[in-house]
């Protein structure tokens, strides 16, 4: 390769030779055209096979030995010019077609002839997530505008600049319109597969369950640290979403809570956000969209807040009433060009009578006559019937000039016969107020009046397709609910009875959505069963709380635990009213307790981050893969302490005692044994669980047997039996002195199981004079037992008097009597050197299974089994049972997916009652 020639000035001279001369020149070696093609200037190649030395060594690639491309020519330049805009072209077209579509488009259009020519386009904004996620944003880009069918001089800004903007800077408010975009998707083109109401939902819904709960869920996390005007923004913009996805899924009531919510909020807006709306040259310059997103909410909201009107009598329409305010005496515009603008008279017009009536109920109890007898509002009342009257001439004159060119079903059509229901709606709740006597409809014309919501009703059905099936929006949500009203009208219309549509109520459902991504492993209710906490395979809690309107609705939601969360418990209300207890697969018992002054997002959890702080935790000790597999709690209201037993994996169980009253945060170990012979093999299957007896005390036949009154009853299902244990005062040496404690004993354990015990529960209830426990066993059989303490009738010492009970005192004393006349005749044996019964001297070693002691607390337990439930289909494992609070019913699960409940007979069996199976459906969001 010939050397590179040494390039002069041509503008130097002769007198500068020298200093040429003078200057240094690197040394130029030729470089050989067989070295690889990763040969850098100046820098020889070693020619090394397969690759290079001198590129391996500094880190770089070898691109080998093969042929170069040819070196191009100058007189390619401008054809590579051409061909380099060409490829700009076709780059743009397909990174065009992307965000389009959600998906690159492998063929590209052909160059013309002159490339120059052709008119380049932006290209469109884009967000990040997967194909699906992507497809939906941009399809949500094209009918937000047209999904609400409200035409507005902001609408068009705000759908297809504002809020592509907040989806590509917010996730939630990306997860909240993608599943918008979905369900409007769902609504109009998946209409004949949508499921019937109980059956499980299809793929498209559950892909909008998740981006909504996903929204949901990342609102309170994306709000944390922003400024005020921002945080109002984000949640009016989600606000807006839910309200539409409720529509779109058909459930009305939800909806309604979300567009209450919003209205509220945009009453009372703090003067930064307010300051937006008051002054609009100020937020409106530049390319600040500020004013411009507030008023068009606030456009919405008024709309939607109509509908609210209708179904509830004693919401207060503060939106309404603002914009009520500012037009009481104006008259109607005479004339309405287009649909758009008939829109618009006929919402100033449902807005206006929805503000007067309820202006009239909230003087209806106390003031009415007096109300009336102002004639400022007589002068109102006549002012929106006159108006009214004006809008039926427009319909008619609109109708006669466009009317019969609207296509049946065409959006006009519709969006015609929806204002004019909405109208109708609102001039018979006008016409129904009780102003004078004379002014009275009466029922033939009420009937008649009812009659024409139900035909202009019928219309739309007609012209849409099956509305009252899945009540949502036809191309306005806001005519959704006169719709649905004028439906259920014509079903059974009243003759003899004044219906008033404004106090019409659409029934509310009272079903529960977890929100959950995965699966919910535990579910455990509090005592007065108006608050739920749900416990997932993520590790995440979810605590609902239960209204006065019958709605759950989400409290709290953190991260509790790094894996499962396998069992779940509220503390007493009485005592602990805000106490959560859980347990994790990966071994930790943690306790939460509630802030109520805390944010919501944050009640349970202390700090900033997602992953709550509990006020106690604790693991198991020991090694060799020894980790915590269930828990109980309970608490001695005699003794103000808090129990807690848990027991791990290898069958080891301890039982815990709060050092003082009612204090959660510090326990002291009582008792800890094995509650089987010998530890499970390595990859051998088991189950364990434990509970607590939930009777504030034994029964009274127990009571009389010798139990003392402050005992505690522990029933544990280790593998295939179940035990039951009783625990008893008994005295221990303490740093030389005696102490009293409690430890527990075995009073009877129950066999009869032919495979794995996966859960137990012990009824409450037992003043019926015994208790009665019930398992779920791996055999497909769901068993009932009872435990009696009987009493030998020769006794003379066991009577029904107060005086024979053993109190914890009179144990106490037993027990230390008992002690000390066994430690003077075990003086001189070695075989016994502690007063423990279990012969160990060592306070911390674990004792085997404890047996039963024939001394003073204790009492002889029998058990026998008085029901075999075998109702499962095919015998089925039974993997869950549960007693109600009387301890008369039981509930089964097991693997068919049925939840079987069983009541108790009079001879004392059970009997099978009822049977419900579990299914998916349409669950009401919190």
């Amino acid at each position: 390769m010939p050397s590179r020639a040494k390039f002069s000035s041509p503008l130097s001279s002769s007198s500068s030779d020298d200093s040429a001369q003078a200057k240094r020149t690197r040394v130029v070696k030729p470089k050989v055209r067989t070295g690889c093609i990763t040969w850098i200037r100046r820098v020889k190649c070693d020619e090394e096979k397969p690759a290079c030395s001198r590129c391996t060594s500094t880190g770089r690639k070898c691109d080998g030995y093969g042929p170069r491309s040819k070196r191009p020519s100058p007189s390619d330049d401008v054809d590579d010019r051409n061909q380099a805009g060409a490829h700009l072209i076709r780059r743009r077209r397909v990174i065009n077609d992307e965000a389009t579509t959600g998906a690159v488009s492998l063929t590209s259009a052909a160059p013309t002839a002159s490339p120059y020519t052709t008119l380049l386009r932006p290209l469109m904004a884009d967000i990040s997530g997967t194909t699906s996620e992507r497809m939906y944003f941009h399809r949500f880009r094209d009918i937000g505008e047209e999904a609400l069918g409200i035409r507005h001089m902001h609408s068009g800004l705000f759908w297809r600049q504002i809020v592509p903007q907040y989806c590509a800077e917010v996730p939630s408010v990306k997860h909240a319109y993608i599943a918008f975009a979905a369900a409007y998707m769902h609504f109009h083109v998946a209409a004949a597969q949508r499921p019937g109401v109980g059956a499980a939902p299809t793929e498209p819904e559950r892909f909008v369950l998740e981006q909504y709960s996903i929204a949901m869920e990342r609102m309170s996390h994306d709000c944390g640290t922003l400024p005020l005007r921002r945080r109002y923004g984000i949640t009016m913009m989600c606000c807006v979403a839910f309200f539409c996805i409720e529509m779109l899924r058909g459930d009305l009531s939800q909806a309604l809570v979300h567009l209450a919510n919003g209205t509220r909020m945009m009453v009372d807006l703090p003067e930064d956000v307010a300051d937006i709306l008051h002054n609009p040259a100020k937020w409106s310059q530049g390319l600040d969209t500020s004013h411009v997103r507030v008023a068009y909410m606030v456009r919405l909201l008024t709309r939607w807040e109509v509908s609210v009107g209708h179904l509830a009598a004693d919401f207060e329409p503060r939106l309404t009433m603002q914009a009520y305010k500012s037009r009481q005496n104006e008259q109607v515009a005479v004339r309405a060009r287009s649909v758009e603008e008939l829109q618009d008279v006929v919402d100033d017009f449902c807005q206006d009578v929805n503000a007067f009536t309820w202006m009239v109920r909230r003087h209806r109890s106390s003031s009415e006559n007096m109300y009336w007898s102002d004639p400022v509002h007589r002068l109102h009342y006549w002012t929106l019937k006159q108006r009214g009257d004006n809008i039926g001439v427009l319909f008619s004159d609109h109708y006669v000039v466009h009317g019969r060119c609207y296509h049946r079903g065409s959006r006009e059509y519709l969006a015609m016969n929806v204002g004019l229901l909405r109208h109708r709606v609102s001039a018979l709740t006008l016409d129904l107020l009780p102003f004078d006597a004379a002014e009275v409809l009466s029922p033939l014309a009420e009937a008649e009046r009812i009659q024409e919501l139900v035909a202009i009703a019928e219309r739309i059905q007609a012209g849409e397709g099956d509305v009252s099936a899945a009540p949502g929006p036809t191309d306005d949500a806001a005519g959704t609910t006169p719709l649905a009203m004028a439906t259920s009208t014509s079903q059974t219309p009243p003759m003899d009875e004044k219906p008033q549509p404004g106090t019409l109520q659409q029934p509310f459902e009272l079903n529960l959505q977890h929100g959950h991504k995965d699966l919910v492993q535990a579910i455990t209710f509090n005592t007065y069963g108006d608050r739920c906490a749900t416990g997932s395979v993520d590790g995440k809690i979810r605590v609902f709380n239960r209204h006065k309107d019958g709605t759950w609705r989400l409290c709290d939601t953190w991260t509790a635990h790094g894996g499962e969360v396998l069992e779940l418990q509220w503390l007493p209300s009485t005592v602990y009213p805000n106490v959560i207890a859980s347990l994790g697969t990966e071994g930790w018992f943690r306790l939460w307790a509630e802030d109520p002054s805390a944010t919501p997002g944050r009640r349970f959890c202390a700090g900033r981050t997602s992953s709550g702080r509990p006020i106690f935790d604790t693991r198991s000790s020991r090694g060799g893969g020894s980790t915590y597999r269930s828990f109980s709690m309970t608490h001695s209201d005699e003794t103000k302490h808090t129990h807690l037993a848990l027991l791990t994996t290898e069958g080891r169980l301890t039982v815990w005692e709060t050092e003082q009253p009612e204090a959660l945060n510090d326990y002291a170990a009582v008792d800890e044994f094995l509650v089987i012979p010998q530890r499970p093999q390595r990859g051998e299957e088991t189950a364990f669980k434990c509970v607590f007896d939930p009777n504030p005390e034994p029964c009274y036949t127990a009571l009389r047997a010798g139990v003392p009154t402050d005992a505690l009853g522990l029933a544990v299902a280790a593998m295939d039996v179940v035990k039951i244990y009783r625990s008893r005062d008994t005295v221990g040496a303490s740093y030389g002195m005696d102490t009293a404690k409690k430890e527990f004993y075995l009073a009877v354990e129950v066999d009869g199981h032919r495979g794995l015990v996966r859960d137990i529960a012990w009824a409450p209830g037992n003043i019926r004079g015994y208790d009665m426990i019930a398992t779920a066993c791996q055999d497909g059989y769901a068993r009932v037992f009872r435990i009696d303490t009987p009493v030998d009738s020769t006794d003379s010492s066991k009577s029904w008097a107060m005086s024979a009970l053993v109190t914890p005192e009179k144990s106490l004393q037993q027990q230390r009597a008992a002690a000390n006349a066994a430690a003077g005749q075990s003086s001189t044996s070695s075989a016994s050197p502690s007063r423990d019964d279990h012969g160990s001297s060592d306070s911390n070693s674990i004792k085997n299974q404890p047996h039963h002691p024939p001394h003073s607390g204790t009492a002889t337990h029998t058990a026998r089994e008085i029901a075999r439930l075998d109702n499962h289909h095919h015998r089925t494992p039974v993997w869950r049972v549960g007693f109600d609070d009387d301890g008369q019913i039981l509930g089964t699960t097991g693997d068919d997916g049925k939840l079987l409940c069983y009541r108790q007979t009079p001879d004392g069996g059970w009997a099978k009652s009822s049977e419900m199976m579990m299914m998916k459906t349409r669950m009401a969001a919190p």
